[in-house]
């Protein structure tokens, strides 16, 4: 179930109130997850940010938690630079990848394919 953050509080105590009398965390349950979205703008670079929060319920009576918390720039290039450092991170990528392929190559030419694989 979702909730509108810009409800009124009468409308989300009546959504808890609908949750809470249909026994929505019972005896049974095994997690509770929160997720939040929100937008951030006050940074240099606004970003779209991401938090989830779960809750686990052991048998025993435990309750284990975990975070995620995840930040989306919502800008590809922020800084000429970067523009810069991507393009000759693909160059190193397609080189490195032709230099593999090159000694696979290789390897099956004299029959051992094998040995190009460390395993």
């Amino acid at each position: 179930m979702f909730f509108d953050p810009n409800a009124s509080y009468a409308l989300v105590h009546k959504r808890f109130q609908y949750l809470k009398d249909r026994d929505w965390l019972d005896e049974q349950s095994t997690r509770l997850v929160l997720k939040a979205y929100y937008l951030n703008y006050q940074m240099h670079v606004p970003r779209l940010q991401t938090f989830h929060v779960t809750f686990y319920f052991s048998r025993g009576g435990g309750v284990f938690s975990s975070i995620s918390f995840m930040g989306l720039p919502l800008e590809t290039f922020i800084y000429k630079i970067s523009i810069l450092f991507d393009i000759l991170f693909v160059i190193m990528l397609i080189a490195s990848t032709g230099f593999l392929c090159r000694d696979l190559a290789k390897a099956c030419g004299a029959g051992q394919p094998k040995s190009h694989f460390n395993f």
